[in-house]
């Protein structure tokens, strides 16, 4: 399969610009001599990046380009445009690539569409913090017509549909996307550089985040509970107890509406809880919000790290041992609640 650049192709710039740079002081992480070699090396770039230079960020009009999975575009030769490339491994690549190769007669799209789509988009903090900040990046500059988002459904749906409504300027059209589709579209905007995951995050991925909050409300410490979903804390319950005995409510995020999530996070003047996407929402935490996160040894996350440089949150991790032996990370894991009410 050979691989082509955005730069090689007949495209039109709309944006050549940098985002702009910004300081960040290491993390704070108790046990971190818990971690792994892997993992804390995986980490060490963007952990010990002091300031964060501007950053090349592009929006360009791509023509006669084909997409299936998740965010993977082919060019009208069916080549693939390695910029699309996101975490995707090389099995997942070539399956896309046979779907292209064996659409003969695939559905078209010729208006102004920007791409809302990226390996992972399922997830709730990929999509808030990657995905939807590529319209805001975009619809200033030209006339849109369409969003291409993924087909989901249930809560993930309605996250992404009321997101759109409430922060972007104009009402869209949405072309909703299922993995195994092939899309051939005459004209697509493609928004690269507001993020690398794990990397970079831009602030520019924060410019309308302030307005998904809909309401405020007097300040409140809120624990975010994980429990049962893969990485959960072994005894939340003891945690919860600690938590508590110390003025903190528990949260429940996978139940909770896009809005409620936002006024709840935007009000909070501590948040304790489990690595993962119902975190995300501290990114409505007001400035000096302090945060714990609570993640297992072996998760090579920087993530959140990120989210509360940008926003400029107190922000400590603790890391701790999983219930059973092994390098995963999506398993029951074990933190002291002692530890985490002495960091507060």
């Amino acid at each position: 399969m050979q691989r082509v650049s955005i730069h090689d192709l007949h495209r039109e710039i709309i944006l050549n610009s940098t985002s702009p740079g910004f300081d960040a002081p290491p993390p704070k992480v108790l046990h971190k001599d818990l971690i792994p070699e892997g993992p804390h090396n995986a980490m060490l770039p963007a952990w010990t990046t002091r300031t964060f230079e501007p950053h090349p960020l592009h929006v360009v009009r791509l023509f006669d380009v084909y997409l299936t999975g998740e965010g993977l575009l082919f060019d009208r030769n069916k080549n693939l445009i390695s910029e699309s490339v996101t975490q995707y491994e090389p099995a997942g690549i070539a399956e896309a690539h046979r779907r292209v190769l064996d659409a003969a007669d695939p559905r078209t799209e010729w208006g102004s569409c920007v791409l809302l789509r990226k390996r992972g988009d399922s997830n709730y903090g990929h999509w808030m913090i990657e995905l939807l900040p590529k319209l805001w990046a975009t619809e200033d500059l030209c006339r849109i017509d369409d969003c291409v988002i993924p087909r989901r459904s249930g809560a993930m749906e309605a996250v992404m549909k009321t997101a759109l409504r409430l922060s972007s300027n104009g009402s869209y059209g949405l072309i909703e996307h299922s993995d195994d589709e092939v899309i051939f579209f005459k004209q697509l905007l493609f928004v690269e550089g507001l993020t690398a995951h794990g990397v970079y995050m831009s602030p520019l991925v924060f410019a309308k985040t302030d307005k998904l909050i809909t309401g405020r409300a007097d300040p409140k410490k809120i624990f975010v509970s994980r429990r049962g979903a893969p990485r959960d804390l072994a005894n939340e319950d003891e945690v919860i107890a600690s938590l508590m005995a110390v003025g903190f409510e528990v949260v429940h995020p996978g139940g909770m509406s896009l809005e409620e999530q936002a006024t709840t996070f935007a009000r909070a003047s501590h948040v304790v809880g489990v690595m993962g996407a119902g975190l995300t929402n501290i990114m409505f935490c007001a400035p000096g919000a302090k945060v714990i996160n609570l993640a297992p040894a072996t998760f090579p996350d920087t993530f959140f790290y990120l989210i509360a440089q940008n926003r400029k949150l107190d922000y400590t991790e603790i890391r701790g041992t999983n219930l059973t032996e092994g390098p995963g990370w999506d398993q029951p894991f074990l933190i002291s609640p002692q530890d985490i009410v002495g960091c507060l």
